[in-house]
């Protein structure tokens, strides 16, 4: 029997605020081992004092006071009517209304530059403490509130005439029959949750989820009550579970690699045991791939956005050093990222040349971080078992650091506000950077001046590649040897091509049909590229790889970073460094 419920509730209905409250008394009873207690801690330096509805809010300095807190996450998206400044600090204290208090942006003075690095460092400790976070997760911006109508989705509830239900339990028979018969549904209807495994998608039920601001306030704070356009979520330490009851799931492995706040948690726990270096530069790794593909309004702001993560980490593994979104001790590794394809992306970042500064005149990061790029990043041998397992291979081409950005200013470090020049000791051989189009398809190789095979790259958002800086050329194409039987071409093919299907383009083997018809331009770079040698893999995944830089300054002479290159030497043996000697490199 299906039975129409009168009114539509709100996320700010009594029913929801029973059901946040149930969740609230579920974690502090039942969690003790993985959610931190809801005791008084110290307080921010500043925080709301919220009083009753007909009372105005206050700014109030903490003074060093302690108590129980909330914190809150919501999108500014370019709508702010209110927000704490110098001018407005004294005033503040006196009273804010609540209608702008919605809207507010007040625990950091936002025209004071020293300010706002003070309380982003302290930002993992906040939220770490605070006994809840509320999440206007399906906000666009600071006008929308936390309260949205209930649509398309729990409307009502499922009942058998004295209590609401499990729906699992309904479903699965086992719930004794009511007396009725029946059971009641009150409008009930699926809700679609992907958007709740890491970021918001148009059209469902959060946009907050991809913000990079948010993602370390959810990563960092024990529980989270999301308010969505069609109900309440809940997330902490130990659960995630939705208000429609569709589904709930239990801190397990098999949630590791859904839900970021789970796998996070996971490592933290281990950490907390076993402070494994590896294992905390897994889980950065991780935690970059996932945070590089949020939205940020500012380049500017990638590495304090993520700084609070990075501190709790570094609390954890206390021998580790952080310096612009890397880590000292594993410096190879990080560098190692790679730039998703653009059709990939959630950010597609532009190419507009080698610069220090951003839009907004703040200074950016050095080349050489992912935090430099704008746009996400993966990194291709991320897996741990590539450390554990000993398929890392050292050579004597191997690099050396000769020196890192640094600053004893811990607050510095975590906010990227050092000097970006690193330097490194390697073996570094000049290359020719090409480019050919097929079909509409732009592709990027690094070959040797003499015209001999090409390895394909894909270059960073950030690579400089004014048109001006290209110089038409022609291929040299020739028939690859008609005796052999079969043709191996390309590293991402597994199937070898007939003498007769394939063709060589500069030496390099490609199918002939997709040439002939496809094939437009080519180009290559007006000035020498440089591939420095940072690490070889063993292994079936066997690769040697390589930073691409451009030269940008001499003197002194200076290179910025323009892509990842991965190749089987033993397949494709394009770049011989063993004959040159190791000099120093200095990456802006």
């Amino acid at each position: 029997m299906f039975e129409q419920k009168g009114k539509s509730p709100y996320t700010d209905s009594d029913h929801s605020f029973n059901w946040a409250t149930e969740k609230i008394d579920e974690c502090r009873k039942e969690h003790t081992s993985t959610c931190r207690p809801m005791k008084p801690t110290l307080l921010p330096d500043r925080v709301l004092g919220l009083g009753s509805r007909d009372e105005d809010v206050a700014l109030r300095l903490s003074k060093g006071e302690t108590g129980l807190y909330a914190t809150l996450s919501h999108c500014w998206g370019g709508h702010l009517p209110i927000m704490l400044k110098k001018d407005t600090l004294q005033s503040f204290q006196a009273g804010i209304s609540w209608d702008s208090s919605q809207r507010h942006s007040l625990c950091i003075v936002q025209d004071d530059g020293d300010d706002w690095a003070q309380q982003s460092a302290k930002m993992a400790g906040i939220y770490e403490n605070s006994a809840i976070k509320l999440a206007a997760s399906a906000a666009f911006d600071a006008r929308d509130g936390l309260f949205t109508p209930h649509r398309r989705s729990l409307l009502g509830y499922i009942t058998n005439g004295t209590k609401i239900l499990d729906i699992k339990d309904v479903f699965f028979n086992t719930l004794p029959t009511p007396k009725s018969g029946y059971f009641v549904i009150k409008e009930w209807v699926s809700m679609p949750h992907a958007a709740f495994y890491l970021r918001g998608e148009p059209g469902l039920e959060a946009t907050l989820f991809g913000r990079g601001w948010i993602y370390q306030e959810r990563l960092l704070a024990n529980r989270v009550l999301h308010f969505g356009n069609s109900e309440l979520l809940w997330e902490c330490n130990s659960i995630v579970c939705c208000q429609c009851g569709s589904w709930r799931h239990s801190l397990s492995r098999h949630a590791y690699a859904q839900f970021p706040k789970y796998s996070h948690q996971i490592t933290l726990s281990g950490l907390s045991r076993d402070p494994n270096p590896a294992k905390a530069r897994y889980r950065w790794q991780r935690v970059v791939t996932e945070f590089s593909s949020m939205s940020i309004t500012y380049e500017s702001d990638r590495l304090p956005a993520i700084a609070g993560v990075a501190k709790q980490l570094q609390s954890l593994v206390p021998t580790s050093h952080y310096v612009l979104g890397m880590w000292k001790e594993v410096l190879f590794d990080h560098l190692l990222w790679q730039a998703v394809p653009v059709e990939m992306r959630v950010n597609q970042g532009r190419w507009q040349g080698f610069s220090e500064v951003d839009s907004s005149g703040r200074i950016k990061p050095p080349s050489w971080t992912w935090a430099s790029l704008g746009s996400a990043v993966s990194y291709p041998m991320e897996d741990p078992a590539t450390v554990i397992s000993g398929f890392v291979v050292e050579t004597s081409q191997d690099p050396q650091v000769v020196r890192v950005p640094w600053s004893d200013d811990v607050t510095a470090r975590l906010l990227g506000r050092v000097d970006g020049e690193l330097v490194i000791s390697g073996h570094l051989t000049e290359t020719c950077l090409r480019r050919y189009t097929l079909s509409d398809e732009i592709c990027y190789g690094v070959s040797r001046y003499d015209g001999n095979q090409f390895y394909p790259v894909l270059l960073d958002a950030n690579t400089a590649t004014s048109d001006s800086k290209w110089r038409s050329r022609e291929p040299v194409w020739s028939a690859v040897d008609p005796n052999a039987e079969r043709v191996e071409y390309g590293w991402w093919n597994k199937e070898p091509l007939s003498p007769e299907e394939a063709i060589l383009v500069d030496n390099q083997i490609s199918r002939l049909e997709s040439m002939r018809d496809n094939f437009k331009s080519c180009d290559e770079f007006a000035e020498p590229v440089y591939c420095l040698f940072v690490k070889c893999w063993k292994g079936g995944a066997g690769k040697s790889m390589f930073l691409d830089l451009r030269r940008v300054s001499e003197p002194p002479e200076r290179f910025a970073r323009i892509a990842l290159l991965m190749y089987d030497p033993q397949r494709l043996p394009v770049f011989d460094i063993s004959n040159t000697s190791p000099r120093e490199v200095v990456l802006v």
